[in-house]
């Protein structure tokens, strides 16, 4: 029992012993090495421009200043007239450009292009974080020219296989107006 008493006095004294030296770290939320960057938009630089649309690709050509990174496509949040949102589908970016200016490609749902937009925000780091927003004026005017080029919307697919209406089966009446 005694030698038990020793071993233990021994290991504790070791183990405090080895927390004395070293000191306290910091552990940041993702451990003890993880580094919160600032925001984009605490810097000052942040920027989201519209360049153009494509209705009947359902593609939105922006411009992005101050990120150092591509952002995610769902990080995109697109208001219609009618004060529905919803977000990208899809959003392939380029590298950036000496002055930091990257483009990104952005792909709208189906169905989303056939009412008038009237506002597109970046998230900048979640859905649930501050947002950057293109101007309303340029997202607007970039529609319109959009609607005026001739690029209808694209036609919702249909499948082949589950018909659209009713089929009722042919009675002897419409027969007989076939022949």
């Amino acid at each position: 029992m005694h030698r038990l008493a020793i071993i233990a006095v021994l290991v504790a004294a070791s183990a405090a012993g080895a927390r004395a030296g070293k000191k306290a770290r910091r552990r940041g939320p993702y451990g003890p090495s993880s580094r919160v960057e600032r925001p984009a938009e605490a810097r000052g630089q942040a920027s989201l421009r519209v360049r153009s649309i494509d209705l009947s690709r359902r593609v939105v050509v922006v411009e992005l200043g101050g990120f150092p990174r591509a952002p995610a496509g769902n990080l995109f949040t697109f208001t219609d007239d009618r004060g529905r949102k919803f977000i990208a589908t899809d959003a392939r970016c380029e590298e950036p450009f000496p002055s930091g200016l990257r483009l990104c490609d952005l792909t709208t749902p189906e169905g989303y292009e056939r009412h008038g937009w009237v506002g597109l925000e970046l998230h900048l780091h979640g859905l649930l974080s501050a947002t950057v927003a293109a101007p309303r004026e340029e997202l607007e005017r970039a529609y319109e020219a959009a609607r005026e080029v001739g690029a209808e919307p694209a036609p919702v697919a249909v499948d082949e296989k589950k018909p659209t209406a009713p089929v009722k089966a042919p009675s002897a009446e419409d027969e007989e107006k076939e022949e």
